[in-house]
């Protein structure tokens, strides 16, 4: 009996965090068609904090919290530890919103029609 909801609650983990990526995914869809259609920012905005926020978690579960032992583990220096790689991800992720905007600036200016 244990064995079963040990395995009934694994899958059931396998089975958010699928569901998580697919909200993401659902989220980010209209950056696919921006050109095409209209784009709501508040979706957008939620799907990248989203995406910011799944990153750092499961980040810090894979490098962190699987290498840490049970004994050392506190609750303030494990949320600093998300908090920080969360951090991380935001900036990674902000500096390369911003690249883009520069290089599709760039090309725009390009584009136009020396006076």
């Amino acid at each position: 009996m244990a064995m079963a909801q040990s395995t009934r609650g694994k899958v059931l983990r396998y089975f958010l965090e699928i569901g998580r990526w697919v909200l993401v995914g659902y989220l980010l869809f209209p950056l696919r068609h921006r050109m095409h259609l209209p784009l709501e920012f508040t979706r957008t905005a939620l799907g990248i904090a989203l995406f910011v926020i799944f990153s750092g978690k499961m980040l810090y579960d894979f490098v962190i919290w699987s290498r840490r032992p049970a004994s050392t583990r506190d609750l303030p220096r494990e949320l600093l530890s998300i908090l920080a790689i969360v951090v991380l991800i935001a900036v990674l992720v902000g500096a390369a919103v911003v690249f883009i905007g520069l290089y599709v600036a760039n090309m725009i200016q390009e584009m136009q029609p020396q006076m």
